[in-house]
């Protein structure tokens, strides 16, 4: 049942424009994130928990600072958890096992972002799973702009920089200096 939905997912992805397809995958990482931020949020309220994430040190660096800082964040994470991991999995360029390079890609983003920030396991295994699903959205749109045959690379750092962007910046602007 998932196979052939993801089958259809992916047909229906290959149909759509460029810029339709990278707009369509920013909004999947939104929903993905804000339904996990939700997610913890609930678990923080059930179980009374009380959260000693330090945000207050965002304020610490500049605008500049924090825009170069997410830039190069999304390259060096793209060239790790889509572009290496894009060639074992593939043989005269064309991808052998999408599929097992997805959940490897989302597996290894995943655990790459696990930091115990706050102390509450709860939290920390929603973060993992959090980010398996963000590894997720970037590995199939690594993957279906290269059967495109667009730049699949640069694909990637754009949506991965302007999702960081908007998160970090929200957050900044939300919290008190």
């Amino acid at each position: 049942m998932a196979r052939k939905y993801l089958i259809v997912y992916r047909k229906k992805m290959m149909d759509l424009p460029y810029h339709k397809f990278i707009f369509v995958q920013f909004v999947s990482l939104t929903l993905v994130h804000l339904f996990f931020f939700v997610l913890m949020l609930i678990c923080i309220r059930i179980f009374s928990l009380e959260s000693n994430i330090p945000v207050q040190e965002i304020h610490e660096f500049s605008f500049l600072n924090k825009t170069v800082w997410l830039i190069l964040s999304a390259i060096y994470e793209t060239f790790f958890f889509q572009f290496i991991l894009y060639y074992p999995f593939s043989k005269n360029g064309k991808l052998i096992s999408p599929s097992k390079y997805i959940i490897l890609s989302s597996v290894l983003f995943g655990l790459g972002h696990f930091t115990v920030c706050d102390g509450m396991l709860i939290t920390d295994i929603l973060q993992i799973i959090c980010h398996f699903f963000a590894g997720t959205v970037y590995a199939f749109t690594y993957y279906i702009a290269k059967k495109k045959k667009t730049n699949a690379f640069i694909s990637v750092v754009f949506i991965h920089f302007l999702y960081d962007f908007c998160a970090i910046y929200l957050i900044w602007l939300g919290t008190p200096n």
